[in-house]
């Protein structure tokens, strides 16, 4: 599982870090956060669950530190509490959403 969030947070960290010089912006930089994701999630050969959000959580720490430590921080709370990776994955992905918002609200 670490191999698989150092490979979403190594693609993120490419992109933003050597997109510039081919003219790869932050929509550029989102795209490759999207394709590493789905990539790992479809497999042409193999069908293994559970990998998915283990590189969620590495595009989420190479897009923002923070914002990827927050929703770990919730995942974990969850899947402590209730036992399920799946339901912790799923409120965790939601609480995303306003750790996103209240992130860039305070700017």
């Amino acid at each position: 599982m670490l191999g698989d969030c150092a490979k979403g947070w190594f693609a993120v960290w490419l992109a933003e870090q050597y997109g510039a010089r081919f003219g790869i912006g932050d929509t550029g930089v989102a795209l490759v956060a999207l394709a590493v994701f789905l990539g790992h999630l479809c497999r042409c050969f193999q069908i293994r669950r559970g990998k998915g959000v283990a590189t969620a959580l590495g595009v989420l720490l190479g897009l923002n530190l923070w914002l990827g430590l927050a929703t770990l921080a919730t995942w974990l709370i969850v899947a402590f509490a209730f036992r399920y990776s799946s339901l912790a994955a799923l409120i965790a992905s939601v609480c995303r959403a306003f750790l996103l918002r209240a992130a860039v609200w305070r700017r």
